[in-house]
């Protein structure tokens, strides 16, 4: 190689090594639709696609009550800083490196989850993930010890084509609460309405108390554990044998008539930026949302999830703005419509005759174009106290 040849080396790995670390390891994204299900990520074809056979096998076992636009978004990712890029609450210290997390909101149920393990650690986490959703279908508000519990449960059900063995024993929660080493009081855990964090010494602890108590809760009859006596109890006895239940249609499998597509930048963008917004940390969206409108500055989606983000943070004149400035577009969705509905008392929006906008002709357009969304409902009926309800759901429908 010559001396040119040479310099122009040294100086493209010099140049990579100043670049900023998410812009020198970018990656392209891909998506993958089911009907129960959309999945993304930044891994090869074949990885979504053993992902996708993962997530039809918890589908197939749970046979959620879901349909249509109402489906998990779910993100594969495959290291820890993936996980934290999604939920930057764990970049704080005390949080830890978890290997999946599950929240709802606005956009959606979020799930993201690490998929660099082995075929069987990562169908355990793909099912203990989508176990906090179907539970937070059922149970919007579940208490933390729940949630947990039955997640842990079913992370070690054996799911096989024709059957599910779900409660065996498990042996590492058992060791831990039989040493009784960090024990939390029952009622204490029971009481809880967060978690511990992973560096604080009780937290193994809370998961393997939280399983047992969700799994004398399912596989017994007598009830809610209530005392330390009774928990310990259970667990120094045989617990019962696990349920195995029979499947009509294969428990496992793989999603049929699928197609991976790449994810554009902009898209790539607002897909995160959403997902952030319906988190514990909202404002971390703004970045990519104002890149995303430096790609397409009259983005719908973008414009309405800025606002929203400043909604969540309590700035209503912002909020206001932003919603304003879509529907007067003509772009706005329901989201502009509703929120702007509730913004409308302390922040009027003149019509063209110079009245201020009243909240129930937000609330009709947006059920006009979501005709199933229940936040509007409720307000709509509380504030007509139920005489136009059904007279405007029938119109909205109809539209």
């Amino acid at each position: 190689m010559t001396r040119r040849r040479w310099s122009a080396s040294i100086l493209a790995v010099a140049i990579a090594a100043c670049l900023p670390a998410q812009l020198a390891a970018e990656k392209t994204w891909s998506k993958l639709r089911a009907e129960s299900f959309a999945l993304r990520g930044q891994v090869s074809a074949g990885t979504l696609t053993a992902v996708a056979c993962d997530l039809e096998t918890a589908v197939n076992a749970f046979h959620p009550p879901t349909s249509g636009s109402d489906v998990p978004q779910v993100v594969a990712v495959d290291s820890a800083r993936g996980i934290r890029e999604w939920v930057p609450q764990f970049n704080e210290r005390g949080r830890g490196n978890p290997l999946g997390a599950y929240w709802r909101g606005l956009y959606g149920g979020h799930i993201v989850v690490r998929i660099d393990a082995s075929p069987a650690e990562r169908l355990r986490r793909i099912l203990h993930e989508y176990a906090h959703y179907v539970t937070h279908i059922t149970h919007p508000e579940p208490a933390p010890w729940l949630d947990e519990g039955i997640s842990e449960i079913w992370e070690h059900a054996a799911i096989s084509a024709t059957t599910i063995e779900i409660g065996h024993p498990v042996a590492e929660h058992l060791k831990r609460l039989r040493s009784q080493k960090d024990w939390i009081p029952v009622r204490q855990l029971l009481a809880a309405n967060v978690i511990p964090s992973r560096t604080n010494k009780a937290w193994r602890m809370f998961y393997a108390e939280s399983w047992a108590l969700a799994h004398h809760l399912m596989f017994e009859k007598g009830g809610e554990i209530q005392t330390d006596d009774a928990l310990k109890a259970y667990i120094s006895g045989p617990m019962g044998a696990a349920v195995t239940i029979s499947t009509v249609s294969s428990a496992s499998g793989c999603p049929g008539q699928t197609h991976i597509s790449n994810v554009s930048r902009l898209e790539a963008l607002v897909d995160r930026a959403q997902a952030l917004a319906d988190g514990e940390r909202p404002e971390t969206a703004l970045p990519l949302l104002r890149e995303a409108l430096v790609l397409d500055p009259d983005n719908t989606q973008a414009l309405e999830t800025i606002a929203f983000v400043h909604f969540t943070k309590n700035r209503p004149a912002e909020a206001a703005a932003g919603f304003d400035r879509v529907i007067a577009a003509g772009k706005g969705s329901y989201v502009s419509y509703y929120y702007r509905a509730v913004l409308a008392g302390p922040i009027p929006e003149r019509s063209g005759g110079g009245r201020p906008v009243p909240q129930v002709e937000y609330l009709r357009k947006a059920l006009a174009l979501n005709p199933g969304f229940p936040p509007a409902v409720q307000r709509l009926n509380e504030l007509t106290r139920g005489k136009q309800y059904l007279a405007v759901w029938r119109a909205a429908v109809r539209q």
